[in-house]
């Protein structure tokens, strides 16, 4: 991993329980040198020293950025940290992978002409592709828009496309 990337924590939510006990946060990094942002599940037993530092930031305090970077993996960010590898990291933020779901060409069409457009792993972050033009067929990942009415509108979640 290059040595001139870092991450910083942009933010952090409440504290949660799961249901075998152990005391858990989200945390959103931030990679210092491209900008891309991820989540990661922090669990206090697991990383008892990121679980302090974050107690620091709460206090108003300010901590140095982190050794490590953010990396793409089958259309999703994941927080890769220098003491980890991709696939320690992979195994670790798991839960991002498991809301995808298979669907096929033919069900992400029908999809798309119910839908309000669509973005693919081809398209560029923050975009939209309208929901009148075909689907790539070399696109992987694919997510709907939905209009939900009074102005709001809304993302499924990711489908893994296969064909």
């Amino acid at each position: 991993m290059p040595s001139d990337h870092s991450l910083k924590i942009v933010s952090f939510g409440l504290i949660g329980e799961a249901q075998n006990g152990s005391l858990y946060r989200s945390v959103v990094f931030q990679d210092t040198r491209t900008g891309k942002q991820a989540d990661f599940i922090v669990y206090k037993k697991r990383r008892p020293s990121l679980w302090a530092d974050i107690e620091e930031l709460e206090k108003g305090k300010n901590m140095p950025p982190y050794q490590g970077t953010i990396t793409r993996y089958q259309g999703v960010d994941l927080v890769v940290l220098a003491n980890n590898d991709l696939e320690e990291s992979l195994e670790e933020q798991k839960w991002k992978l498991g809301l995808i779901r298979k669907i096929s060409y033919v069900e992400a069409e029908r999809m798309r002409k119910e839908s309000m457009g669509y973005s693919t792993d081809l398209t560029c972050k923050g975009c939209l592709e309208v929901g009148w033009r075909k689907i790539d067929k070399t696109a992987q990942k694919i997510r709907f828009r939905y209009y939900q009415g009074k102005g709001i509108f809304s993302w499924s979640r990711w489908f893994d496309l296969r064909g």
